[in-house]
């Protein structure tokens, strides 16, 4: 989803592969976890000098400063083993406002953030789980724009 035109280039710098489980899709211990977790994108280590451990939870700039984690969590569920998503699973990757505001300087860029907020209904054991579209909850995206002036706007 990058965009690379004339006066205007949209960059993603968070990498996240937590769709592909690979091997740990069958591992039914693994609790719907994956891994890598999420990371910053391979120009943005280099860029801003910051390194990581063999896990890639924690990322360290310069002075051995934290300025990154990334988390991921699941939950085993032996009633539901053969179901294929998790939603008591799930990742993020935190990251320290100076450490944003630092990026968003050395690359003379702005900060595009998307907020989306998905609530899924929890059926009983006895109900099919397949309702008709207009009961379902839909799912509320929210756009910002983070300056590299440290001003955030609504897009």
């Amino acid at each position: 989803m990058e965009i690379h035109e004339d006066g205007f280039e949209l960059k993603g710098w968070v990498l996240d592969h937590s769709d592909g489980r690979r091997l740990d899709e069958y591992d039914r211990w693994a609790g719907g976890v994956s891994f890598p977790p999420p990371r910053p994108a391979p120009f943005i280590a280099e860029q801003m000098r910051i390194e990581t451990d063999s896990d890639f939870r924690f990322w360290t700039d310069q002075n051995e400063g934290r300025v990154m984690e990334s988390q991921i969590w699941g939950y085993y569920d032996e009633a539901k083993r053969h179901e294929s998503s998790n939603p008591n699973g799930g990742s993020r990757l935190q990251v320290s406002a100076s450490f944003i505001s630092a990026m968003l300087d050395g690359l003379n860029r702005d900060l595009i953030i998307e907020v989306q907020i998905e609530r899924r209904r929890r059926y009983q054991p006895y109900e099919s789980g397949e309702k008709d579209d207009d009961e379902r909850i839909k799912t509320i995206a929210k756009l910002y724009l983070l300056g590299k002036d440290g001003k955030l706007r609504t897009i």
